[in-house]
């Protein structure tokens, strides 16, 4: 009787579990069932049933469609349900395609329970593809409902292989659910990666996924795979294809795959992965190894967006692992990223893909990028980072904001890395910040031949008082044979420690470097760290033109030093049309402040900036227009400097509109430098137009203005003790020694001290600071001094138009007012034109006044059209010509006397006529030349 009961006990729990099982089950419709041979069923009780007798066709003619009733569920068995066969993968093709759809509602297909790892030879999962082609997956939900391991799954969808000659083709995942477990995050092995993965798609066959397979021909791969606006949840990966490692012409490695499509409709979201208690292994949203022409686009990615645990070791968003020399396309993607780790490296967008040039092209584009790591220690974050060395790589229009890590660790917006061409333009880069001791860069491009332009980095910030670690806002510390950066805005950038602060920095040793027309601007430093606007340690032959930099500020009462532009390299510079003004150091006690600071380079051409407002607090401030330190020759013509300030200094010689220390040729011309600077000491303090080093080579200042209205301390006292306001400066002199390194073709200058209250302290020329030789106070006495130079050189007050540095007009002679500057020049064989692109006399277009024609280059950076006062005027006599009705030409002959020495070589007199009232003809130069008798034909 106790055996009875029992059997009917286990009778009624049989009775129980079979109901249940009959419960959960996806009823499928199949349309087109006869297109098969053998024919399939019109309908099935299970989906298990409908891919058994779908693997036993043998051949097609037309599409199938397996419709999954509504709200219906099954459970798969622990490696999953299988499409695919050698009967069936044979008759697959564009015309003979299968697509499993969901009728309406949720159709899920749950997990069993398994007992494997990813490195077990037979991985666990819910339905995989085995070497199948043009099979559609639509709508379908795959859930893991296991908890534990091994019973977790490693895979939602699988596309394996069938065989060497077998792989999954052309197949489409799209419109899925998928629920996967981010406790799996065990070892892999050989193909198989880390974890568990939503889709996966692998270069092994499923009764052995652990072992890689090495396919020969195209049919062998897994290639033309889409996958669209699918939803994965949880796991350790969304999505990876682990290809072949295939090798050249990669006809048999996985090619064409795509995630996400090319529209925000087929993106997929991908939310939650990784995260696991006490991972030892990385986690990636997306995951691409050895795969050629892949497409990762439109993607949504986000490891934590509130229902997720931030990965406590390696993670990515997308990873491009590996392709040698392919193409890939990694755009519009919106990639979040929170880090739980403390050592390990963060990735939002990690390539490697397309290493191996072969003219192949990869493009990192249109991504949106930001995340978080708050945990780290010296763990590293990246935005992007690409280390593939493709032929180009492009990376371009991303937005990467908002990033925050605290410890030792580097913080990248964009590296670079080490493609043949890499082009990074019009990204954003925002709002980068360290709370810790490591190191920022905005853009680092790397080793390649760079285009940088038109990006903005903005907002890149170090909080930490004690680091010492430097914020940049481009990087370049990679050799590279030519680079350009161009148009880009960096902006905002501060730090509140010791740290340096850089624009733009170059420290390459190699190539030829372009940086135009950038803005730098709004840099602060509450420390006493060193601010760059731009910065050039090593190149070639180099052209830094047309920038804007301003705003550069030290804070807080610290020292520390600002460039405008510091360059300390190269053979041939060219350092022109720039805009260098506001940096300031309100109160550090020895701050030292360089509008452009240059030395080393070969060959050095400083034309045509504008140089002014800064100012530098403190006692031992000092502060320079333009600094040489070294080099070989320096052309240095028509560049505007003014404004330098240095309101509590006690230095001898604390402000220096140029400094030319350097052992060089130096060749000055044309150039505008004026000073009006105070200082609170009443002890000591001194300024100087140009200061000239007693070592350097040789100095030829021609057609230069030279304005001094400084105020030195204890003006008109004794001047060796408390300073000067000089034009020119020399380092040191012998007393009555004319300075031999003051070139004899010295001339055609201006030179203007403010008006001595006493006798000493302002100064035409000077040599020495602390100890004074060779000082004249009048212009007179520095000609006699000379003997050989700056004969034809004045002494006049410029009437500038403005002094203010904002103004178009700064340090502009205002034309209306008659001054010796105007045609007081000389004429200087290749500068033809002015600072401001004005023709310079004799050139075709150059401002002239024809009522006062002009018979000279003007002196200064502006050539303009003035009324010329001529102290020492030629004597010209002639026999005026008689009236006539001739219509033929005239002849004048005309004696000239001229003194000064002017109107000889290409500067001889010419000759400009008008009829009555009419309007000025000419100029008409002379048919002869005898002795001082010079004849004009005209008519």
């Amino acid at each position: 009787m106790k055996k009875l009961v029992l059997f009917l006990f286990t009778l009624a729990l049989g009775a129980t579990m079979l109901v249940q099982n009959a419960q959960a089950q996806i009823a499928v419709t199949v349309t087109n069932p006869t297109n098969t041979t053998p024919n399939l069923a019109g309908s099935y009780t299970t989906l298990a049933l409908a891919l058994s007798a779908l693997n036993g066709v043998t051949a097609m003619t037309g599409p199938v469609t397996l419709t999954l009733a509504a709200g219906t569920s099954e459970t798969a068995t622990p490696t999953g349900l299988t499409i695919g066969s050698a009967t069936l993968n044979p008759v697959l093709s564009a015309t003979n395609t299968v697509t499993i759809v969901k009728a309406s509602g949720t159709v899920t297909l749950n997990a069993g329970v398994g007992t494997s790892t990813p490195g077990s030879a037979v991985p666990d999962g819910i339905l995989k593809i085995a070497g199948a082609d043009y099979i559609t997956i639509d709508g379908l939900t795959l859930t893991d409902g296991n908890t534990t391991n091994p019973a977790t799954m490693e895979f939602g969808i699988a596309l394996f292989k069938l065989s060497l000659s077998d792989g999954a083709n052309n197949n489409t995942i799209k419109n899925c659910t998928f629920n996967m477990q981010r406790v799996n995050n065990a070892s892999g092995s050989g193909p198989m990666v880390e974890g568990s993965v939503g889709i996966l798609v692998i270069n092994s066959i499923p009764t052995a996924a652990t072992t890689a397979l090495v396919p020969t021909t195209a049919a062998g791969s897994n290639s033309n795979n889409k996958f669209y606006n699918n939803a994965i949840n949880g796991g350790n990966y969304g999505i990876v294809l682990s290809g072949y490692a295939s090798s050249s012409p990669f006809t048999s490695g996985d090619t064409g795959n795509d995630i996400g499509g090319a529209a925000l409709a087929t993106g997929n979201t991908i939310l939650n992965f990784g995260g696991a208690a006490s991972a030892t292994n990385p986690s990636a949203g997306i995951r691409a190894n050895n795969q050629w022409g892949v497409n990762i686009s439109y993607n949504t990615i986000n490891n934590n967006n509130g229902s997720g645990v931030n990965h406590v070791t390696t993670l990515r968003g997308i990873y491009a692992q590996a392709g040698t020399s392919a193409n890939a396309t990694i755009n519009y993607n919106n990639v979040t990223i929170k880090g739980g780790g403390t050592t390990t490296s963060i990735y939002v967008i990690d390539n490697g893909i397309g290493s191996t040039a072969a003219s192949n092209t990869v493009s990192i584009s249109n991504n949106t990028i930001t995340g978080t790591y708050t945990t780290a220690t010296s763990g590293a974050f990246y935005g992007i980072q690409n280390t593939a060395t493709a032929t180009t790589v492009n990376i371009n229009n991303n937005s990467i904001s908002g990033i925050s890590t605290p410890g030792t660790g580097a913080l990248y917006g964009i590296a670079g890395g080490s493609p043949t061409n890499l082009n990074i333009n019009a990204n954003s880069v925002n709002t980068l910040t360290k709370t810790g001791l490591g190191t920022i860069y905005g853009i680092n491009p790397g080793t390649a031949t760079v285009v940088c332009q038109n990006n903005i980095v903005d907002g890149l910030s170090n909080t930490t008082a004690s680091n010492t670690s430097s914020v940049y806002g481009i990087y370049d510390g990679a050799s590279a044979v030519v680079e350009f950066y161009i148009g880009n805005y960096v902006r905002n950038l501060s730090s509140t420690g010791t740290a340096s602060l850089y624009g733009i920095y170059i420290n390459t040793a190699t190539g030829n470097k372009t940086i135009q027309l950038n803005w730098v601007y709004n840099f602060t430093s509450t420390g006493a760290g060193t601010i760059y606007g731009i910065n050039m340690n090593y190149g070639s032959a180099d052209d830094i033109s047309g920038n804007t930099i301003y705003n550069l500020a030290i804070t807080g009462a610290v020292s520390g030093t600002i460039y405008g532009i510091r360059y300390t390299a190269g053979t041939t510079n060219n350092v022109y049309n720039n805009k260098i003004y506001t940096l300031s150091n309100a109160a550090g006690s020895t701050a030292v402040l360089y509008g452009l600071y240059t030395s080393t380079a070969t060959t050095n051409n400083l034309y045509k900036n504008k140089i002014y407002d800064i100012s530098a607090g403190g006692t031992g401030a000092s502060v320079y227009g333009i600094y040489n330190i070294s080099g070989t020759t320096y052309n240095i013509y028509n560049n505007l400097i003014g404004d330098l300030r240095a309101p509590d200094a006690t230095g001898l010689n604390a402000i220096m509109g140029l400094n030319a220390s350097a052992t060089a040729t130096y060749n000055v011309y044309y150039n505008t430098i004026y000073l009006n600077a105070t200082s609170n000491s009443v002890t000591t303090f001194g300024t100087s137009c140009i200061y000239l080093s007693s070592t350097a080579t040789a100095f030829n200042m021609r057609n230069t203005i030279l304005v001094n209205l400084s105020t030195p301390a204890q003006e008109g006292t004794n001047v060796a003790a408390n300073g000067i306001s000089a034009c020119l400066r020399r380092s040191a002199g012998t007393t009555g020694t004319v300075p031999a390194n003051y070139a004899t073709t010295s001339n055609t200058n201006d030179f203007w001290c403010k008006p001595a209250s006493g006798t000493n302290n302002h100064l035409t020329y000077v040599e020495g600071t602390s100890t004074i030789t060779n000082p004249y106070n009048t212009f007179a006495g520095f000609k006699t001094f000379l003997s050989n130079r700056d004969q034809l050189s004045v002494s006049v007050n410029p009437a500038f138009v403005s002094t203010l540095g904002s103004d178009a007009t700064f340090l502009h002679i205002n034309p209306a007012t008659a001054t010796q500057i105007e045609s007081g020049g000389a004429t200087i064989a290749t500068f033809t034109d002015d600072y401001d692109g004005d023709a310079r006399y004799p050139n075709t277009g150059y401002p002239n006044n024809l009522s006062y024609p002009a018979s000279a280059p003007d002196i200064g950076a502006d050539e303009f059209a003035g009324i010329p006062i001529d102290l020492n005027p030629p004597a010209i006599s002639y026999t005026a010509l008689s009236n006539t009705s001739s219509l033929t030409n005239r002849t004048l002959v005309a004696t000239i006397t001229d003194g000064t020495g002017v109107g000889v070589g290409a500067n001889q007199p010419v000759l400009y006529w008008k009829i009555n009232s009419g309007t000025y003809n000419g100029p008409v130069a002379p048919t002869s030349i005898v002795g001082s008798s010079y004849t004009f034909t005209f008519g």
